[in-house]
């Protein structure tokens, strides 16, 4: 996990100072050759033609990147927020850059670097266009009165969603019926990390023993605790819980550390009881909450039917802002708290 977390945080100094560079050498350029340009009034027919679409793609690339970096890209989590600004001002305002001097002052060139320029133009703005409908896949979610409202976010503290949402764009589990809208959550460490030291040990993370409270009121219909973390992947929740809202609404909990199941079937329990510790126990890479909503008071993979689902309250930062969300719904890389 220290592994990757380094090469994210590398991945991201890297691409913020390329594009810093970038945008100081396109700057001196456009400063020296100030007096060589031509409006793009007096271009020739097709030479506007492409600088237009030029503009179209930088701008489709520039929204699909940074919908990309806080939304679509996973492990994204593992940057700082510092780090994620920076990369988002110096990229943003390369683009802009880019965008006034390919529409305001474009240069002569002769044909075959405009045949050039057309085709790296129709790339840049497939793979730009390929961002935004992944973009907008990920924010297409079920509307409010088609949901089921949680109470509350299951927990205390600040968590990040490493998969959520209604599509493959941002949630793994979207491939399987019965877990459509599941979202898996992970606890962040006071410095804002996922672990503490290398994160060797499923000790070091932040979410292995971390309080897991219920986020609705209802009825315990199915506790299993005693399998163990880290080691077994034949029961696939592992440790797991399942709270009865009403008739065909149950919200299911997983991967609970062994013994630390505080609830038993048919007990009424409240919106903020703890109910359980977090772990590792089932099909599960690294300790963290699965949590879903489903028709069936049982952890039935094939039989039952995923419910999308939204929190009444929380506050939740999906880009580099925290925001007081009412009723709104997880996509990846969110960062989420309780509503104060």
């Amino acid at each position: 996990m220290a592994e990757f977390e380094q090469l994210m945080r590398t991945a991201a100094l890297v691409g913020t100072a390329l594009f810093a560079v970038l945008l100081l050498a396109r700057a001196a350029w456009a400063w020296r050759s100030r007096g060589e340009r031509a409006g793009l009034r007096h271009m020739p027919l097709t030479v506007r033609l492409v600088q237009g679409l030029r503009v179209v793609a930088l701008v489709l690339f520039g929204l699909g990147l940074l919908a990309s970096l806080f939304v679509l890209q996973r492990g994204t989590f593992f940057m700082p927020a510092p780090l994620q600004a920076g990369f988002a001002i110096a990229f943003a305002a390369y683009v802009l850059l880019e965008v006034v001097l390919a529409a305001w002052l474009p240069r002569r060139r002769r044909a075959w670097l405009w045949g050039l320029g057309a085709l790296a133009t129709f790339a840049l703005g497939a793979l730009g266009l390929l961002f935004v409908l992944g973009a907008a896949r990920a924010f297409a979610y079920p509307p409010l009165a088609d949901t089921v409202v949680l109470a509350r976010v299951p927990f205390e503290g600040t968590w990040v969603a490493t998969g959520a949402g209604a599509s493959g764009a941002t949630n793994h589990h979207d491939r399987i019926a019965s877990q459509k809208y599941a979202a898996d959550l992970a606890a962040l460490c006071d410095d804002g990390r996922l672990f503490r030291g290398d994160g060797g040990r499923q000790e070091d993370s932040c979410t292995f023993g971390a309080k897991v409270l219920s986020p609705v009121d209802g009825v315990v219909v199915h506790a299993i605790d005693g399998h163990p973390d880290g080691a077994s992947r034949e029961v696939l929740p592992g440790n797991h819980v399942i709270i009865r809202i009403d008739e065909g609404r149950h919200v299911a909990l997983a991967h609970f550390r062994r013994g630390s199941v505080l609830v038993k079937e048919g007990e009424r329990v409240r919106a903020g009881q703890e109910i359980a510790r977090a772990g590792n126990s089932g099909n599960s890479d690294f300790a963290h909450l699965h949590l879903h909503v489903q028709d069936m008071p049982v952890y039935d993979l094939r039989g039952s039917r995923a419910l999308p689902w939204r929190v009444a309250g929380m506050e939740r930062r999906r880009y580099l802002w925290w925001s007081l969300v009412r009723d709104g719904f997880l996509l990846s890389n969110d960062h989420v708290r309780p509503a104060p």
